[in-house]
């Protein structure tokens, strides 16, 4: 809300109110997603590819998938 409340009463938050597409982007972190979404809600939020890609090889070593699934799905 700090954010939202600092954008609101800034100069640059007119600015940023006229541009047509802000685009968000963040790891998978579940309270940084909804913070996002509360401060900027008509955004697109993306999640960083990378991250994406850890959090999958993450849960095939948790879930005892092959290493050349790993490789394959990768």
């Amino acid at each position: 809300m700090f954010l939202r409340s600092m954008l609101d009463s800034s100069v640059q938050a007119s600015e940023l109110k006229l541009l047509d597409r802000i685009i968000t982007r963040s790891d998978e972190e579940a309270a940084l997603v909804k913070a996002m979404r509360v401060v900027f809600p008509d955004t697109k939020h993306l999640y960083c590819v990378l991250h994406c890609q850890d959090n999958v090889r993450e849960y095939m070593i948790k879930t005892g998938v092959e290493i050349k699934v790993h490789q394959e799905t990768l």
